[in-house]
This record gives structure tokens, C-alpha cells and sequence, in this order.
């Protein structure tokens, strides 16, 4: 187990990198983010199932190996007035 200083260390040496997040940036999604400091990876977005429309959510896939299995989540923002339709219609399918 590493205490708090290990970790700001630890952190400190990972390399730095940044990562594309163009499609939360294009101009019909820039009302969709709550935070708009925090936009999903293109890599790893989640993608809405849909139709017809923008696909488009602030959310991301993540993987996390915890012991000897691999973890999955879905981080996402919360979402807002405007979103919250399509968020949970799409619950299911994010699985």
C-alpha cells in the first residue's frame, strides 16, 4: 500500500500524454459536456446507440486491472437537462 506522498511521487514520474478528445469538441457537442474541462477520449468514448442524431455522450470506457481481473466501468459526467433522455435510454446497451 502506498501512503498519500508515494503516491504524488509516483504520479509525478508517469510520463505526461494527451489524448484526442475532438468529437466532444466539435461545436454540437460543446452543450452536451457538463464540465467542459473534462471531455471523453475519441479512443474510448461511449458511443449512444442511435439511429438517427449525434451518438454523442461525455463518457468513457475504462479498464482497470484490480489483482487478477480486469475491471470495466463507464465515467461519465452527470448528465444534464438536456441529455438525460438519451443517457438512459442507453443504459442497457453500455454493458
Amino acid at each position: 500500500m502506498f501512503n498519500k506522498d508515494e503516491l504524488v511521487n509516483k504520479f509525478k514520474m508517469e510520463p505526461k500524454f494527451i489524448l484526442p478528445t475532438t468529437v466532444a469538441s466539435k461545436p454540437e457537442n460543446i452543450g452536451k459536456n457538463r464540465w467542459p474541462g473534462f471531455l471523453p477520449y475519441d479512443d474510448t468514448r461511449v458511443k449512444l446507440n442511435v439511429s438517427t442524431g449525434s451518438d454523442y455522450i461525455n463518457a468513457n470506457y475504462v479498464k482497470m486491472p484490480i489483482g487478477h481481473d480486469q475491471q470495466k466501468w463507464i465515467c461519465t459526467q452527470a448528465p444534464l437537462e438536456s441529455t438525460i433522455d438519451a443517457v438512459f435510454r442507453n443504459v442497457g446497451t453500455f454493458v
